[in-house]
């Protein structure tokens, strides 16, 4: 025989509460709130990306028209593999996409350890286009003479296709959060941008957000897509603070250029 569970009622001012049902209540309604929330993040995650719920069929053919109408009608659609597939595609997490937490993407670090981040660089699809690297910063101005906390995030984008005119690509978040007023870090940024920029021949535009959209990216909270605006020619572009005047007319910091050099000869970085 199966143990009931005990009634419990509390009190509050003139009312009585069966503690109990509540609870049943509340985790019936819960559960249906992650369930709705999954198709809706669902859908999101394509529309953030670019992709009309009309186009999620180049990707996902099975999901029809009728299905992707509204949230409600492609609820019986979301198996477990076309949520694999769809996290898959743009590299968010599974968890995520289930509403079982806040954070989109699994981010990676390289500090001290720069042979991480060409560990993944090289594992980007850089065919398409010459800006695999974003950086993101939430101050006005880099300045290496100024003070602590002006923070760079560095993004890798990799094109998945295209949809027409539109250029569809997911994106792999460094959540390191480099500190350009901390030598140690600023060094090594450098080296990284110098390797990206001169050996393989790929600028880093460099875009300027507030300080809680560099922190949302940061974490891996939010798609970057949202926050790169007009062209990727960006002036200035985080290339600039790392090249020689004779290499760049846009150079800036160039003192500290042998210091960067001599951190890529100590760490085997390629240069050119």
């Amino acid at each position: 025989m199966s143990e009931q569970i005990p009634r419990i009622n509390a009190s509050v001012g003139p009312f009585s509460i069966d503690v109990v049902a509540w609870w049943i209540w509340w985790k019936g309604r819960k559960n249906r709130d992650r369930v709705a929330m999954t198709a809706q993040r669902f859908l999101s995650l394509f529309e953030t990306h670019g992709v009309a719920a009309t186009q999620i069929q180049h990707f996902l053919p099975e999901l029809t028209f009728d299905k992707v109408q509204k949230p409600e009608s492609l609820l019986p659609a979301l198996s477990i593999d076309v949520l694999d597939r769809a996290a898959k595609l743009f590299g968010v997490r599974r968890e995520w996409l289930e509403g079982a937490d806040d954070q989109i993407y699994d981010c990676f670090w390289c500090d001290k350890h720069p042979e991480h981040f060409f560990e993944k660089f090289q594992k980007q699809n850089l065919q398409h286009g010459n800006f695999p690297v974003h950086a993101f910063t939430c101050v006005d101005k880099l300045d290496y003479r100024g003070d602590r906390n002006q923070y760079v995030v560095l993004v890798f984008v990799e094109k998945i296709r295209e949809i027409g005119d539109v250029e569809i690509f997911r994106y792999v978040i460094d959540g390191d959060g480099w500190d350009w007023g901390y030598r140690r870090c600023r060094i090594q940024l450098k080296a990284m941008v110098r390797v990206v920029d001169r050996y393989y021949g790929n600028p880093v535009p460099l875009y300027r957000v507030q300080e809680a959209e560099l922190e949302g990216i940061r974490e891996g909270r939010t798609i970057p897509r949202l926050f790169i605006r007009g062209t990727p020619l960006t002036d200035p572009s985080l290339e600039d603070y790392v090249c020689a005047e004779s290499e760049h007319g846009q150079a800036k910091e160039c003192d500290e250029l042998p210091d960067v050099k001599q951190f890529m000869l100590e760490h085997k970085l390629p240069d050119r």
